[in-house]
């Protein structure tokens, strides 16, 4: 069996500084990333805490023939299926100050249904709708300023 023994030479003034060099590049590439991702995490947002409401199903007794959503830039989803009542899912994300959702309506006249946040038109909140109706339902719906009529998909048997 061989012997192996270690030499007990000091390091030269050459290997210091490029260890010395690696160590501090090392420090310093590792110190900037996670100096930037607290700092992003403390300041997230405008500072005005956004909050989202519990999700809200309303049931819609009045016979309906036409719909009309606005949501503000909320996502819309219309199902027609064999109902024979209209079921309206609202959920609302604001930023309130007073912690005061703004409020959603929701009208029928003449057959027509008029969903909307009015007040989400001038604030920072968005109200998305999900809305099964009876088949036949004509649809108008908008998502902040785009507004297009569109067909309800049927439920098939």
């Amino acid at each position: 069996m061989r012997t192996l023994t270690a030499h007990s030479q000091p390091p030269t003034a050459a290997g210091r500084l490029i260890w010395s060099t690696v160590g501090v590049a090392t420090v310093i590439g590792l110190a900037i990333p996670i100096t930037f991702l607290i700092a992003k995490a403390g300041a997230a947002g405008s500072g005005q805490p956004f909050q989202v409401m519990p999700t809200r199903t309303v049931t819609i007794t009045q016979p309906v023939t036409s719909l009309s959503v606005e949501s503000y830039g909320a996502p819309i989803q219309v199902t027609a299926g064999h109902v024979h009542r209209v079921t309206v899912t609202e959920a609302i994300d604001y930023a309130g100050k007073d912690g005061t959702a703004p409020a959603v309506t929701s009208t029928v006249a003449d057959g027509r249904l008029t969903l909307s946040a009015p007040a989400c038109a001038d604030t920072n909140c968005d109200v998305g709708f999900s809305v099964t109706v009876p088949s036949g339902v004509s649809v108008t719906a908008g998502s902040e300023e785009a507004t297009s009529p569109s067909p309800v998909p049927r439920e098939r048997p």
